[in-house]
């Protein structure tokens, strides 16, 4: 009961937008039920009026009367069904509104525990039809029915209690029915939703690392897992299917025991003359209108079953509560010098802590760079002065104000971020660069592509910057790919740049000339870059040295070389393999241009 009241009251929330619109729907529902109980009322004074040899006009004014309510009853029906639709479509529209600008907002602590696929499945399957049909049609098909049955009662009440006692009596059956069958349909319709969220992560997993799939002639084998997630979900909705066609056959049965009954016990009275011919045909159609709601009653609690799952689901979402959150009263930070420090900063992950107790300032010094090997915990840390994270003990600093103190939005509008992986979406080169900050001009843009040396590129893409790109960048190249995400960082006129291997994708030329641009066009931005490349490290006016999530050293190139240190190790081993690289690309250049010899044949 706990359960439904929360579920019921989740529900509520979403009705505000349409209470003039639920108020009709539940007046026209009562009309409709009036309309209904009183035909079949019409039908004793025209049979027993014919037995009775009644004039023919009464028996016209019946007929009319009765006609006049047959199309009332089928204009407010439609109307009342069409309007009723309508509903539930906007309904899901809203369920699905919510949860998208929910999830939106989520830090990286609900991905981690969160599933994609099973996201995706909330808010697709989830907020559908199962859930927007019952949270209107479902209840208010409902509520007309129990008006029906209701009116319905009375009047055969009215006209004969002893026959409408036997003729109810197979409905307790029914609602016991479900009693019974509402566990095995809460456990089939769950297990059928997870089948469904597995369907999805597979399909999301597959399609994202396509590439790698083909490359390692692992397509047979992703068919052989799919084959066996779909099978999976298909047998959970049979399953589902078959419990539900079971519950709605027996109902049937129901209302034919309940039939036979007016059959016997009413053709009885019939013949014993206390009951007229004109009270039993009308009993007849009673009990088909009482039937009949009760299978819309029993679609409720099976609908609401199913519902209960989904909503069951999206509260889950909802009561989630993101880890990184703004303070009660948040600060606006200022367009200052941007220096960050580090005190005394631990973040764990899966019980090990990926950053140790690292403290640094970084005082004047303008670019920033950070070596160590693989997991060493250097995107831990990028990711922390962006506030992705918060440490779980130790301060980080912004112009000497904790990062948790500031406006999270406003924060971040001042972080330019740009991942290792670059990320692009389905949008024009334009749209991905503004990226919805409309207080960026076309100017800005130009300014921030030149910058990032995508000017070149723009100009060889069919419409410029009105070109199209594909989901995730498929159609332009890696290096276009990180030039346009450098560039949207850019864009946005950062105080703090972070840059995550961001140049990965870019030839040392190229790097070189992109730092020379920053430095002279933005010379007070403060930029923090993770990289093995050791032109960039050359370059920095500060280096930190991480290893297994300790800051183990500090400093500039040279002092840092001559430690012989961890540092030391990590250069010299990169500016090896950057020197065995230039000459095998050098050897291949000059196998390509030399001439071949001719033969004397």
């Amino acid at each position: 009961m706990n359960h439904f009241k929360a579920n019921m009251k989740w529900l509520g929330g979403f009705y505000k937008p349409f209470k003039l619109r639920l108020w009709g729907i539940a007046l026209q529902s009562i009309l409709v039920a009036a309309l209904t109980a009183a035909m079949p009322y019409i039908y004793i004074r025209i049979i027993d009026g014919i037995q009775e040899h009644l004039s023919a006009g009464f028996i016209i004014k019946s007929v009319g009367i009765l006609l006049v309510l047959g199309l009332l009853n089928f204009g407010f029906s439609v109307t009342n069904a069409t309007r009723r639709a309508k509903t539930n479509l906007e309904l899901e529209w809203h369920f699905r509104q919510k949860t998208f600008a929910k999830l939106i907002r989520m830090d990286q602590s609900f991905f981690t525990r969160f599933r994609l696929g099973d996201v995706v499945t909330r808010l697709t399957d989830d907020v559908g039809r199962k859930l927007s049909w019952f949270a209107c049609s479902g209840i208010f098909r409902a509520f007309e029915s129990v008006l029906k049955f209701a009116f319905c009662l009375t009047v055969m009440v009215i006209i004969n209690p002893g026959l409408t006692l036997i003729a109810v009596a197979p409905f307790p059956f029914q609602v016991l029915l479900y009693i019974k069958s509402a566990a095995i349909l809460d456990q089939r319709f769950g297990q059928l939703q997870k089948a469904i969220s597995r369907v999805n992560e597979m399909i999301e997993s597959c399609f994202s690392g396509i590439r790698i799939i083909q490359a390692y002639c692992a397509e047979k084998r992703q068919a052989m897992k799919f084959a066996e997630v779909a099978r999976d979900r298909a047998e959970s909705e049979i399953s589902a299917e078959k419990t539900h066609i079971f519950v709605h056959q027996l109902y049937g049965y129901f209302w034919q025991l309940a039939q036979v009954l007016i059959l016997m016990a009413g053709g009885w009275m019939v013949v014993r003359g206390e009951l007229t011919v004109g009270e039993f045909v009308a009993f007849d159609y009673y009990i088909l209108y009482l039937v009949w709601p009760m299978f819309d009653i029993g679609g409720l609690m099976v609908g609401y079953r199913r519902a209960a799952v989904s909503i069951g689901r999206l509260r889950e979402l909802d009561e989630f509560s993101p880890l990184i959150v703004n303070p009660p009263d948040p600060l606006t930070p200022s367009r200052s010098s941007g220096q960050i420090v580090f005190q005394d900063v631990t973040f764990t992950r899966t019980g090990r802590a990926v950053v140790d107790r690292v403290s640094f300032d970084i005082g004047s010094h303008r670019m920033i760079a950070i070596v160590g090997e693989i997991g060493s915990g250097k995107s831990t840390l990028l990711q922390l002065i962006c506030r992705f994270f918060d440490p779980d003990s130790g301060i980080i600093l912004l112009d000497g104000t904790p990062l948790y103190m500031f406006n999270l939005t406003d924060l971040r509008q001042r972080i330019g971020y740009i991942s290792q992986e670059p990320l692009l979406f389905t949008d024009t080169v334009e749209n991905n660069i503004r990226f919805g900050r409309n207080w960026i001009d076309t100017g800005k843009i130009i300014e921030a592509s030149a910058l990032a040396q995508l000017t070149d590129d723009v100009c060889r893409f069919n419409s410029g910057f009105q070109t199209p790109i594909g989901l995730r960048g498929m159609n332009v190249s890696g290096g276009q790919k990180q030039r346009i995400s450098i560039a949207r960082a850019l864009a946005g006129d950062p105080v703090v740049l972070v840059m995550d291997d961001a140049t990965a994708h870019l030839d040392a030329e190229t790097e070189n000339v992109l730092w020379n641009r920053i430095c002279s066009v933005l010379p007070r931005i403060r930029t923090f870059v993770t990289t093995h490349r050791t032109s960039t490290l050359e370059r920095a006016d500060m280096i930190l040295v991480m290893k297994n999530g300790q800051l183990v050293e500090t400093g500039v190139h040279p002092d840092l070389l001559d430690r012989k240190g961890e540092y030391h190790r990590i250069y010299s081993r990169q500016k090896i393999e950057e020197t065995i690289m230039e000459r095998r690309v050098h050897s291949e250049s000059a196998h390509t241009k030399q001439p071949h010899s001719g033969g004397s044949g």
